[in-house]
């Protein structure tokens, strides 16, 4: 790890008199986090019982020249901690440098962009964690508040099922259309050639004015082709779909959020329904949105507060889970977050969540700091 950390303070030494020059800029984050779990035997990964600690810092470097073209590079270097004193987190590896994305993109007339590399591929709809990096061509078009995508993706990523032979062997294509802030369609196309496997998703998403303030969101998705192709289970004869319907607005002081959502035969709703420094997940997860299984429904309510006590951000959630599986197994959910700006750029963040019911007892809390720079 020395040697790593070596090679990246030399590559900063080197790059850093290059932002006094136009088209070059750096900048970076870091964290520092740990929490604990408590959760049952029938967790599905009771692994994950105990507490861990891991950090991470973050550089990014932008550059262009100024009329066309542009490049960006993340990297990352990560020290994972290990869960109830096994074996370390973060696949395994308890210290790793990641290129999180490295591509250029540039400007080629008519209002068109293409961009190629390891990319974010955050495309709208909140069903799926989109924003994992793969490596991808995208030729964008944008029509004042209208934009065209058409996307090319290869290899093993969100959204794309992993292939056990070659990771090559899964390629996606997507069509996306936004309309400004209203809302936008997405349309994706696996294929697993090895397999001789394909599946489809269509996602909508939008939102529009209520009255007072309030407002609207929705996301709706269909997934069908063959499972091995397909990231959310259908077996090719049913349609997995998911739904997320949420109202949004202000009551005093407090911002609110209250919202229904669904996921049948197969699909995995969004994992922000509530976020936690708890379950090992990149970002922090406490319930990893709804997963149904092929032929069964799932269904929740849920509310998020938020408000601010002195120099305190907190949010609160609560949430009721239901399944139509046998026995109509049901759960609910609390959660706690407070955060404490500590300056502009540097906050610290305490968490806490409950997990209970039918299906599963769990409980998570942690700490962490981050800073941006």
């Amino acid at each position: 790890m020395k040697k790593k950390l070596i090679a990246i303070a030399i590559a900063a030494a080197v790059a850093a008199p290059l932002t006094a020059q136009a088209g070059i800029d750096m900048s970076g984050d870091a964290r520092v986090r740990y929490y604990t779990n408590d959760i049952d035997a029938n967790a599905p990964n009771p692994a994950m019982k105990g507490a861990q600690t891991d950090s991470r810092v973050s550089l990014n470097i932008t550059g262009t020249d100024g009329k066309v073209a542009m490049a960006k590079v993340r990297l990352e270097i990560v020290n994972g901690g290990a869960v109830g004193g096994g074996a370390p987190a973060h696949g395994g590896n308890a210290e790793t440098i990641n290129v999180d994305h490295a591509y250029i993109s540039a400007n080629v007339g008519a209002g068109v962009r293409v961009t190629g590399g390891k990319t974010i591929a955050n495309w709208g709809h909140k069903f799926v964690l989109w924003d994992s990096p793969g490596d991808r061509v995208s030729i964008t078009k944008k029509m004042g508040d209208m934009a065209f995508g058409l996307h090319f993706s290869k290899g093993t990523e969100a959204g794309l099922a992993a292939s056990t032979n070659d990771k090559l062997d899964v390629g996606g294509t997507h069509l996306t259309f936004t309309m400004g802030k209203m809302g936008g369609i997405r349309h994706d196309i696996v294929k697993n050639d090895a397999a001789g496997t394909e599946g489809k998703r269509t996602a909508l998403y939008g939102g529009a004015p209520l009255v007072d303030g309030w407002g609207l969101g929705f996301s709706y998705a269909t997934v069908s082709g063959d499972a091995q192709a397909s990231l959310n289970g259908s077996d090719g004869g049913d349609n997995a779909t998911g739904l997320m319907l949420a109202a949004m607005g202000k009551v005093a002081d407090t911002d609110l959020t209250v919202g229904y959502s669904s996921a049948a035969d197969g699909f995995n709703t969004d994992n922000d329904f509530f976020t936690f420094a708890g379950t090992g997940a990149q970002a922090g997860s406490m319930l990893p949105g709804l997963q149904s299984s092929d032929g069964n429904k799932m269904t929740g309510l849920f509310v998020i507060a938020k408000m601010k006590v002195n120099v305190v951000d907190l949010e609160l959630g609560a949430a009721s889970i239901k399944s139509d599986m046998a026995g109509d197994p049901s759960n609910t959910l609390m959660s706690i977050r407070a955060t404490h700006a500590l300056s502009k750029s540097s906050k610290v963040v305490a968490e806490y969540g409950t997990f209970s019911g039918d299906m599963l007892d769990a409980s998570t809390m942690g700490a962490r700091i981050e800073t941006k720079f």
